[in-house]
């Protein structure tokens, strides 16, 4: 294409930015982790009640998960029933 007398054509410049996904500071991993740690409390707090209740308790607990349905009506009756055995 030719140029007009005296003007000169002015270069074109494409400026083409890379963009970084994630980083160094991407937030996926805080997630996961925060969900490991919860999962670990929540386990570790199972098993710190479980190691804190008496033997009579632990059948009372057993008892109600054998039959829940059976006991959702009265599950209080079927705990202190089991707790008189200490």
């Amino acid at each position: 294409m030719a140029s007009a007398p005296g003007k000169e054509l002015a270069p074109i410049v494409v400026k083409r930015v890379k963009k970084v996904v994630g980083g160094g500071h991407g937030g996926a991993w805080k997630i996961a982790y925060a969900d490991f740690v919860t999962a670990m409390m929540a386990f570790f707090l199972l098993m710190w009640v479980l190691g804190s209740t008496t033997s009579g308790d632990l059948a009372g607990i057993s008892a109600y998960f054998q039959k829940p349905i059976a006991s959702c009506h009265g599950w209080w009756a079927g705990f202190w029933r089991h707790s008189e055995h200490r």
